[in-house]
């Protein structure tokens, strides 16, 4: 079996489908917060993509890899499938020192969302999700 390749992030934190989707102004506030070390969780849903807060960019990389990962082109995934697969992974990380996933899974899968580096599979209970 072969390891899926984890799409790059530049210095601003920024993949290349997120630049090509997201408007320059989230693209600038994206950067800046990763100048200060912190990722921005974007949500498509809310005015300006943003849920006004940040995890750090070290946090950020290790769910974002360990979400795509989970992924296999346009296979669909159950969404509480990828949660138990990081709890196991990162949930004993000093990176996450209080060890519960569940919260961060679904922020950085929404992020993900909002960037075009994961899709929500519409009408899907329980929640599933695929690559784009």
């Amino acid at each position: 079996m072969t390891q899926k390749r984890i799409p790059s992030l530049d210095r601003n934190g920024l993949s290349a489908s997120a630049k090509a989707r997201l408007p320059p102004e989230v693209q600038s506030r994206v950067a800046e917060a990763w100048g200060r070390g912190r990722a921005l969780i974007l949500n498509a849903h809310k005015p300006g993509y943003s849920e006004a807060f940040t995890i750090s960019c070290e946090q950020y990389r290790e769910l974002r890899a360990g979400i795509l990962r989970e992924l296999s082109g346009s296979q669909e995934v159950l969404l509480k499938h990828v949660t138990a697969t990081i709890q196991e992974a990162l949930g004993g990380s000093p990176l996450f020192p209080k060890g519960r996933m569940t919260n961060y899974v679904r922020y950085v899968k929404t992020d993900l969302e909002a960037r075009g580096e994961v899709v929500r599979v519409e009408g899907s209970s329980p929640q599933r999700i695929r690559g784009p």
